[in-house]
């Protein structure tokens, strides 16, 4: 994590947002969370310009020698996505779907990683998985030099859990009324492709993962951070 103190000094982190993405499970990897020839699946971002993505902004100690330190555990880290983008990063919650009247400032500029389709630059892109399920079964079974591909999952969910003060707990319902639907299938699909229901989409794979995994999802406690 960019925010343990023994990589760098953060002076501020903010709960946010930047516009005009959306977080998909296109990115295979085979150096963290997979293996060559048994990849596993993490996020990256794909261009949508009527979406947001939500997450956690760090403000590091800009004193050189600890940017130079963060910013190589960062590369390292990131080394498959083959993108880097300086976007305006935008504090609190989004605004509401369909709110098209946005006027607020943001807060300043963020680095994100980005993993493309460009096959030359980034040999591990995969693309659109066939559907959540065969995802979900990929994340469950996959597992690298990082440890399973599960565990990037619970810890992104998690994550998203715990910022912004729980006002995402509407999603963990309809994620569990989704689960025990008869008709999953159909209402996970419809999920994939509606970008403002990404926390009810990663919370339902979750569900899945752990299903796939041989573990009760209904003995899980689904308020922690994992």
């Amino acid at each position: 994590m960019i925010g343990d103190p023994s990589i760098c000094k953060v002076q501020n982190v903010h709960d946010g947002y930047i516009r005009g993405f959306r977080r998909c499970w296109h990115q295979g990897s085979t150096d963290h969370r997979g293996v060559p020839g048994a990849p596993g699946r993490t996020v990256t971002l794909t261009v949508d310009a009527s979406s947001y993505v939500m997450g956690r902004a760090f403000k590091i100690d800009d004193e050189p020698e600890r940017e130079k330190v963060a910013m190589a555990y960062l590369e390292h880290r990131e080394k498959q996505y083959d993108q880097r983008l300086e976007v305006p990063f935008y504090a609190g919650p989004p605004p509401p779907p369909g709110c098209d009247d946005v006027d607020d400032e943001p807060l300043g500029t963020c680095l994100v990683f980005v993993g493309t389709p460009n096959e030359n630059a980034n040999v591990n892109y995969l693309g659109p998985p066939e559907s959540m399920a065969s995802l979900a079964r990929q994340i469950a079974s996959a597992r690298g030099p990082s440890g399973h591909n599960r565990e990037y999952l619970y810890a992104l969910s998690g994550a998203m859990r715990s910022f912004m003060d729980g006002e995402f707990a509407h999603h963990d319902r309809r994620a569990h009324e989704i689960f025990q639907a008869a008709d999953f299938h159909g209402q996970a699909e419809a999920l994939k492709d509606d970008a403002y229901e990404e926390l009810t989409s990663l919370f339902l794979l979750e569900r899945l993962v752990k299903a796939y995994s041989e573990l009760d999802p209904e003995k899980v406690d689904y308020t922690s951070k994992m």
